[in-house]
C-alpha cells in the first residue's frame, strides 16, 4: 500500500473533516453530499446522519442532534496520558467546542459525547444534511491488521513497527519491546479500540479474538441485557442450511 501512495495523515482529526476527505489515509469511505435534495427522509441518504446520531443534545455545536453513541467513563479512562486522539474523539465537560466555548455535557447520560463525526454549523446547518464522508477502511486500520497478523504468526518483533507508527501519530511512545504473543495481542486490541473508536470495528474485534464475553459482562453489569454466551453468534438462517446441508447451526439455536 505504501507504494500506492497510502500513508497516515499527520493529524488524526483530518480523517473526519470535510476539507480533508478521501485523503492518502483513506482506502474506502462512504461518500456523502449536503444539499443534494435526497436526504434521509426521502430514503436516498445522500447526506450523512452521523452528526445527528452522535452529536450532543441541546447544543449549539450541531442542529437537532439526538445524542446517541455516548462514550462511557471507562472508555474515556482507557486513553493513555498524552493520547492526542482523546480530545479529537470525545466531548467532555469544559473542553472547547468549535467556537472555543467550554462544552457542557448536561444532556449526556454518561457525561460525554462524541466529537469525531461532528461538523460545524457553518458547514451543516441541518441535523440531517451533513456532507461528511464516513470512513470504512483507513491505512491506520491496515497497519494494525499487519501488526496483529505478524504477532499471530510469531513475528512479534516485526509487528512492533506498524503498531508504533499508529502510536507515534497519536503522540505516544513506542510499545514496550519484548512482549509475549498474548500481551502483544492485547496491546493491538487496545490500540484498535482507541484508534478506530466508534467506526464500527470494536464488536468484530472482540468476536474475532473470542472475547465477546467482555461486552456481555458490561451489559449485564448495568442490567441492560439478558444475553447469554450463545448470543455472541447469530443463528444461521434455515433457508441457507436448506441450500447447503453441510452447514450446521450455531450452538444454542
Amino acid at each position: 500500500l505504501e507504494t500506492m501512495g497510502y500513508s497516515l495523515n499527520i493529524d488524526y482529526s483530518d480523517n473526519f473533516k470535510t476539507e480533508t476527505e478521501n485523503s492518502n489515509e483513506s482506502l474506502f469511505e462512504v461518500q456523502y453530499a449536503a444539499n443534494a435534495g435526497n436526504d434521509f427522509w426521502s430514503n436516498e441518504n445522500q447526506a450523512s446522519w452521523a452528526s445527528a446520531f452522535t452529536g450532543p443534545r441541546s447544543s449549539n455545536m450541531v442542529a437537532g442532534a439526538f445524542g446517541w453513541s455516548q462514550p462511557t467513563q471507562e472508555f474515556f479512562n482507557s486513553y493513555e496520558n498524552g493520547d492526542l486522539r482523546r480530545d479529537k474523539t470525545v466531548l467532555y465537560q469544559g473542553c472547547p467546542d468549535f467556537s472555543g466555548i467550554p462544552y457542557s455535557a448536561s444532556y449526556s447520560l454518561t457525561g460525554y459525547n462524541l466529537r469525531k463525526f461532528l461538523v460545524p454549523l457553518s458547514i451543516s446547518a441541518s441535523y440531517d444534511n451533513s456532507p461528511l464522508n464516513f470512513p470504512v477502511l483507513r491505512y491506520a486500520d491496515v497497519l494494525l491488521m499487519k501488526a496483529e497478523a505478524q504477532n499471530e504468526l510469531g513475528n512479534t518483533s516485526l509487528a512492533e513497527t506498524p503498531l508504533n507508527l499508529v502510536r507515534k501519530r497519536a503522540g505516544l511512545a513506542n510499545i514496550t519491546t519484548g512482549l509475549g504473543k498474548i500481551d502483544f495481542r492485547e496491546a493491538v486490541l487496545h490500540e484498535r479500540r482507541m484508534e478506530l473508536a466508534f467506526e464500527g470495528q470494536r464488536w468484530f474485534d472482540l468476536i474475532r479474538v473470542d472475547n465477546g464475553q467482555y461486552a456481555l459482562n458490561f451489559f449485564h453489569s448495568i442490567g441492560k441485557s439478558n444475553a447469554d454466551q450463545h448470543h455472541l453468534l447469530l443463528p444461521i438462517p434455515q433457508i441457507e442450511r436448506d441450500r447447503n446441508p453441510n452447514l450446521s447451526q450455531n450452538p444454542g439455536y
